[in-house]
């Protein structure tokens, strides 16, 4: 399974970037059949970004996601309305492909998601996967949420991420305090530093906005 995400940072109207982007999720599915998350950054990004997000099975359906696109006159209209318009900044748009080793827990409806981004230390690929699966199980049982353990295909080598799926502002709040309080956790996350490159961690924080 794949998480592909397509991320822009809205120039001066991010009311209407964010319109916009609601508008092209909608086009998107009516073409391809996939279903379209639109997120907003709050942190860990710059300010104004925008993202969209679809869940595949793998890459080939992504690419006959793509053909579709290139097929489609409505598509490539509405893609244009956003040059025209100047609703994003010149040279912004950025593409990940997340695959997903390994998934613990079950989401239910979405309202916000953290990514926590690392790279591994060369040779140690097989020990920081089996690492991330183990502690994204922990975290979804600890939280109740989901995460997901993934591992970024066409990015820096050695770069995973898990991505943490929260139903409310609630339930961020609430993870937050039971991780940070669970000295289990916190263990854990010091092993992290012998397998990871120091420094390369990235974390960020979505709202979902359709």
């Amino acid at each position: 399974m794949y998480i592909n995400i397509r991320s822009a940072q809205a120039a001066n109207d991010l009311p209407g970037a964010i319109g916009f982007a609601v508008d092209m999720a909608a086009e998107v599915e009516a073409a391809s059949g996939v279903a379209i998350g639109v997120w907003t950054g709050l942190y860990g990004v710059p300010m104004g970004t925008v993202s969209w997000s679809a869940q595949v099975e793998s890459f080939a359906t992504m690419a006959a996601v793509g053909q579709k696109l290139a097929e489609s006159e409505s598509y490539a209209a509405k893609a244009a309305e956003a040059g025209e318009k100047g609703l994003f900044v010149t040279g912004s748009f950025a593409d990940r492909l997340l695959n997903v080793v390994h998934q613990a827990g079950t989401p239910g409806a979405i309202g916000y998601v953290s990514s926590l981004t690392a790279t591994a230390h060369a040779g140690n690929t097989a020990e920081a996967i089996a690492f991330g699966a183990d502690m994204a199980d922990f975290v979804a049982a600890t939280t109740g949420n989901a995460v997901s353990f993934c591992v970024n295909s066409f990015a820096g080598v050695g770069e995973m991420s898990w991505v943490a799926a929260y139903a409310d502002a609630a339930a961020v709040d609430d993870a937050q305090a039971a991780l940070m309080g669970n000295a289990e956790y916190l263990e854990r996350a010091a092993k992290a530093g012998e397998l990871f490159v120091p420094a390369t961690g990235a974390m960020t924080l979505a709202q979902r906005v359709n």
